[in-house]
């Protein structure tokens, strides 16, 4: 993967702090495997940053992780939790759709913008989800840096959105 464009990308430092990790943890591997990264090396980071493992024969997503502000957002604990049971049903097509193309293809997805929306607030900053595993790809872990902003929706279920979507493919 080209590093350093996915770097020059990102303008959150809390972001560039967990991709500069990922990075650096993954060697001269493809992506580094869950064991590889050190909490203690984004600690200040470890309140946006959110996990998930991948099954490869199920194509499902179980929550490995979330730091205090994510699950705050969301209402629920992720640890063991199914995308399904986080993210309204309306939601599920298109978050499937970024998290298997991480996984599958592999790549990192970098998006900017609304990140998401939840009632009366809308979430605004930028995420990055990278890939995970030693080969074959059994995890992700995600990093979304925003502040809130006032919104005109009434609904309290949260709504994962993301704008200007850029993708850079992991090589082998």
């Amino acid at each position: 993967m080209e590093y350093e464009l996915l770097r020059k990308e990102i303008t959150s430092p809390a972001l560039q702090a967990v991709a500069e990790h990922w990075a650096q943890a993954r060697g001269n591997n493809p992506m580094p495997r869950w064991g590889d990264l050190r909490p203690s090396q984004i600690a200040r980071q470890l309140n946006i940053v959110w996990a998930y493992k991948f099954d490869p024969a199920t194509r499902q997503f179980t929550g490995r992780l979330a730091g205090n502000r994510i699950t705050e957002g969301f209402g629920k604990n992720f640890r063991g939790a199914r995308l399904e049971d986080l993210h309204p049903p309306a939601s599920l097509p298109l978050i499937y759709e970024h998290m298997l193309r991480v996984v599958e293809t592999p790549a990192v997805y970098k998006s900017s913008g609304t990140l998401f929306r939840k009632g009366a607030v809308r979430g605004v900053g930028e995420r990055i989800i990278l890939p995970l595993g030693n080969g074959a790809v059994d995890g992700v872990i995600g990093v979304s840096d925003y502040e809130l902003a006032p919104d005109t929706g009434k609904d309290d279920s949260i709504e994962l959105q993301g704008n200007d979507i850029l993708w850079f493919p992991v090589l082998e």
